[in-house]
């Protein structure tokens, strides 16, 4: 029953130059936000969604449950058509682990990882890339793609590094 889009975007990556530079140059809320969108292949909106329960920090995991696309909030136990993996656990790598222990006794918010001035969640990616990551990613001399791009790249890096393994 499901029904596949005919014409796939394509959707550019940032290069491997590209991540590191931004990775290093980011701080605070958007350092995390980057480094789980482009480490972990995190939608936009499953980024904007993380909460602090969703995080296990002793045995470092966090799980998806939810997604924020266009204003809504959408739990993952009330996806209808689950044709996309919202619903998983991810692991942590030792350096996001760290990161986010530091940003934990920071956190702006006790419920929402990210949130805007007003304390509130971001309902929008629209805000997360005019606000903040088109004019940082200016400020370090990084084409701006799309804030997806971010999950693009963990794609890209994952087949970059598929081909390496096999030729070796």
């Amino acid at each position: 029953k499901h029904q596949f889009k005919k014409t796939v975007k394509k959707t550019q990556a940032y290069s491997v130059s590209e991540v590191k530079r931004m990775l290093d140059k980011s701080e605070g809320w958007l350092k995390i936000f980057l480094e789980i969108s482009i480490k972990y292949g995190l939608r936009t909106g499953e980024t904007m969604g993380l909460k602090w329960n969703d995080f296990n920090l002793e045995r470092g995991f966090f799980k998806i449950q939810r997604s924020i696309t266009k204003g809504v909030i959408t739990e993952s136990s009330e996806v209808i058509h689950q044709n996309k993996n919202h619903l998983r656990d991810i692991y942590l790598f030792p350096e996001t682990l760290e990161l986010l222990k530091k940003y934990s006794n920071y956190k702006p918010d006790h419920e929402w990882l990210f949130v805007t001035k007003e304390g509130k969640p971001f309902l929008q990616g629209d805000t997360v890339r005019n606000y903040h990551v088109k004019p940082f990613l200016e400020k370090i001399g990084v084409e701006y793609k799309a804030v997806y791009a971010t999950r693009r790249t963990y794609i890209s890096i994952m087949r970059q590094s598929e081909k390496i393994k096999l030729e070796d």
